[in-house]
């Protein structure tokens, strides 16, 4: 697998090999968990929010290991999910997320 992971990132931080290797891992994770959220028109809402919770633990564990503040509105996958109509073009990094209503996988409706 190759890595997607920013080279002169992972200089800057000073991460280790395993580190990196971890990291490679979670983005594996994440590319799982995007598959399942091909499939949530087919979830109830209950099996979607445990999704979501799982993506936003996997956030988290990536800030942990590339050693930055863990930081919910850091986060940059939640909106790049299969099925979400969260605008990315709204939600700014490091900025309140801004949630579609109507939005499958975010939505109140």
């Amino acid at each position: 697998m190759n890595s997607p992971l920013n080279p002169h990132l992972v200089k800057k931080q000073k991460l280790t090999q395993k580190a990196v290797d971890g990291l490679t891992k979670l983005h594996g994770l994440r590319l799982e968990l995007f598959q399942e959220f091909n499939n949530v028109k087919d979830m109830d809402k209950q099996e979607i929010q445990e999704l979501v919770l799982e993506l936003e633990d996997l956030e988290f564990n990536m800030q942990w290991v590339w050693k930055f503040k863990e930081d919910k509105t850091f986060h940059t996958w939640w909106h790049e999910v299969p099925n979400c109509s969260c605008e990315s073009y709204l939600n700014l990094f490091g900025r309140p997320r801004v949630i579609d209503r109507k939005c499958i996988i975010h939505g109140e409706d």
